[in-house]
C-alpha cells in the first residue's frame, strides 16, 4: 500500500527553536485524530536549535490536504 509523505523544516526566529516545536506538537495532537494520518513527527534539529523537523506520514495526498483544514484559524 502505497502512502504519502512529507518532510520538511523551518528555521526559528533565534533562540525560538524550543517554542516552535512546542506549537508543531500540539498540532501533531491534533492530527492524531485526523482521518489517514500514520506518523507526525517533531524533531529539533541537533545542529541548530533553531531548526525544527516536521515528517508527516498519510494514508493519501487527500487525507494529508484535508488535514490542513484542521488547523486554519482566523
Amino acid at each position: 500500500m502505497e502512502k504519502y509523505g512529507l518532510m520538511s523544516n523551518i528555521k526559528a526566529k533565534q533562540g525560538k527553536g524550543r517554542e516552535l516545536a512546542d506549537i508543531l506538537v500540539k498540532a501533531s495532537e491534533l492530527m492524531e485524530r485526523a482521518k489517514g494520518c500514520h506518523k507526525y513527527l517533531v524533531a529539533i534539529d541537533q545542529s541548530n536549535s533553531d531548526c525544527v523537523w516536521i515528517t508527516k506520514v498519510w494514508d493519501s495526498k487527500e487525507d494529508y490536504d484535508n488535514s490542513l483544514k484542521m488547523t486554519r484559524c482566523c
